[in-house]
């Protein structure tokens, strides 16, 4: 007897209580039921398409706008914490930050502060 004929005779019941269980697990309730689980999917994918939509009438209205001409720039800002004594010597913070400046090399459209 071949695995695929076996496979045919099995009961649909262990498929849908695994179903079941991972409903239960995803909806992370004990008394999830596969309908409760395509409500959740139905409104989750709705939710999709709504935030789809928001997103592309975004993209519309930037490139609408003329900042969308203006040409990307970003800025670099680092924050630096206090010298943890006894782990840094005094003053090592700023010496780092000194040596990450004077040898990182420039960014197109970047500032630095």
């Amino acid at each position: 007897m071949s695995s695929q004929s076996r496979r045919e005779k099995l009961s649909p019941w262990p498929k849908i209580h695994r179903e079941l269980n991972r409903v239960r697990t995803q909806l992370q309730s004990p008394w999830s039921t596969l309908g409760n689980a395509l409500i959740s999917a139905k409104q989750n994918a709705e939710y999709r398409r709504e935030l789809g939509k928001r997103i592309e009438a975004a993209r519309e209205t930037y490139t609408a706008s003329p900042i969308s001409q203006i040409a990307d720039s970003f800025m670099l800002v680092r924050i630096i914490g206090n010298d943890l004594e006894p782990r840094h010597r005094k003053g090592q913070s700023f010496d780092n930050v000194l040596f990450i400046l004077d040898n990182e090399p420039v960014f197109d459209a970047c500032e630095k502060f």
